[in-house]
């Protein structure tokens, strides 16, 4: 057991290391389409201005976290990066320690692929918002929650209590979670009106202060925000539409259902489109890991293994939080990616069933000369595997790729405008953001910009263009050389997030 742990603090330790280097030069990366929103909202809760970060209608704990890290110097943008690539890790360690504990090591290597094969959930390290973070609870809450549930100490149901309600001060996808926790706490207890009683007030007691505070800012941002009177409005329109087409034809905040989800034709169509669109490879390891569940069973039932069906209740709950988000369509697929922890964890359960009851490390523990119910449970989980990484990217392409992604998604109206201009075509375009290394759709030609010094004097040496920003990674020290009289800029264009791009080219006496 010793060396289980050991090993899973080594991978651990490895994750953080990797995903520290792969940021180690990239700060100041506006990668979201509310990246603004939440740096101006986390400055002012750095500040002390509540009533100013409610107005940008963001939910508090990722702000609070994110202003203790600009305490030490980060920026707000930054720290709210440093808090998602940590909750990154913790998120994954949790995932990995939930089966090792629970089963064996081999179901926790076959299942944590999920995670680690997700493209669309890696994606999110590199995007400002508060779910990668919200994701990292749900694993804490999965891997935590179970035994403090099942803990006959009182102190234990009033840390599932805290932990349950960090969940919607996170997100809002976690307003669901303490009626979860309850019902489960209440499941796992004796019999008895004492006794139950008792777990009531202790998770009431750990709870109580963190919910205090979550409806303080739920106030706050209905007062001085307007996303819920976005959403009200949002139901309002919907709800004064009789007929289905009227429905997804009508106008609301974020768009129309006719051209979100492609036209569907009726509820069942628009159910369909909405799942592959809202889900993504997500909802296809949900499907695997449920569809799975029988064939466990029915294994269980044939080889004489008892199915721990409480640990099983308990990973099925984190499903149900998605249901209501799913129904209001509201959202962006982000939203959902919560949906990965349980994922993985189901699929977890469902290997340590299907496979042998031996150990990973013996002959008998992987496919040999096994009966025919484990070689169907193989069948299964192979299946299963394969169609996570066939769907999926590996974590190490996929952050990469999207870090490349941004930048160029970024530089579009930058693009755009060199096609129309023979001189950019002609010269070498030098970016000043270190982003530019895992860029792989610009043009030949763009390169990032050497260091500011280099770049200055090379402007009398090298026919070269630079564009340049505020908000890349290299503008801080570059522009303490720019003066009309060394550098002409020669155009400013507009791009996503406010974000103006300009282009210099040097002068020389």
């Amino acid at each position: 057991m010793h060396k289980k742990w050991i090993g899973f603090g080594v991978i651990t330790l490895l994750l953080y290391l990797w995903i520290q280097h792969l940021f180690a030069d990239i700060y100041n990366f506006h990668c979201h389409v509310d990246v603004d929103q939440w740096k101006e909202a986390t400055n002012s809760v750095f500040l002390g201005d509540y009533e100013d970060a409610a107005q940008r209608d963001r939910p508090l704990l990722m702000l609070f976290l994110s202003s203790l890290w600009m305490n030490h110097g980060f920026p707000a943008l930054d720290a709210i990066l440093v808090s998602t690539r940590i909750a990154w890790v913790v998120c994954i360690a949790c995932c990995f320690a939930w089966p090792i504990r629970m089963y064996n090591t081999r179901a926790a290597i076959l299942s944590i692929i999920f995670l680690l094969w997700s493209h669309s959930y890696a994606a999110l390290v590199v995007s400002v918002t508060a779910q990668i973070p919200f994701n990292a609870l749900v694993a804490l809450h999965l891997f935590f929650g179970f035994s403090l549930a099942r803990s006959p100490k009182w102190w234990s149901w009033i840390l599932l209590g805290v932990l349950s309600s960090l969940l919607p001060l996170c997100k809002e996808q976690g307003f669901f979670f303490p009626f979860l926790s309850l019902f489960f706490l209440l499941y796992s207890s004796p019999k008895g009106l004492i006794k139950r009683s008792s777990r009531v007030l202790c998770f009431a007691m750990g709870s109580a202060p963190l919910l205090g505070v979550l409806y303080w800012w739920q106030m706050m941002i209905w007062t001085h925000g307007h996303k819920y009177q976005e959403l009200l409005s949002d139901l309002q329109l919907l709800h004064g539409e009789e007929t289905f087409l009227g429905k997804s034809q009508v106008l609301l905040n974020w768009g129309n259902i006719e051209t979100t989800f492609q036209s569907p034709i009726g509820y069942w169509d628009l159910g369909y489109k909405a799942w592959i669109r809202l889900t993504n490879e997500i909802g296809v390891h949900v499907l695997i890991g449920l569809a799975l569940i029988p064939l466990a069973l029915i294994i269980a039932r044939f080889t004489d293994r008892k199915c721990n069906g409480t640990a099983l209740l308990w990973t099925v709950l984190h499903i149900l939080p998605a249901v209501p988000l799913f129904a209001l369509l509201l959202i962006e697929p982000y939203h959902l990616s919560f949906l990965e922890v349980p994922a993985a964890a189901l699929f977890a359960w469902v290997c340590f069933y299907l496979l042998p009851n031996a150990s990973s490390l013996s002959k008998e523990g992987w496919p040999s000369s096994w009966k025919s119910w484990h070689a169907v449970g193989c069948l299964g989980v192979g299946i299963g595997v394969g169609i996570a990484i066939l769907r999926g990217q590996p974590f190490f392409w996929a952050m990469p790729w999207e870090i490349g992604s941004c930048i160029t998604e970024r530089l579009i109206p930058v693009m755009q405008y060199a096609r129309q201009n023979p001189t950019m075509q002609n010269k070498q375009v030098f970016v000043t953001d270190n982003a530019m290394a895992y860029s792989k759709a610009l043009p030949l030609n763009w390169k990032n910009a050497p260091p500011a010094q280099v770049l200055h004097q090379m402007r009398c040496e090298e026919d070269f263009m630079l564009v340049t920003s505020e908000k890349t990674s290299g503008y801080v020290v570059l522009s303490d050389l720019f003066h009309p009289n060394q550098w002409r800029k020669t155009q400013e264009i507009p791009s996503i997030n406010n974000e103006k791009w300009w282009v210099f080219e040097g002068k020389c006496p």
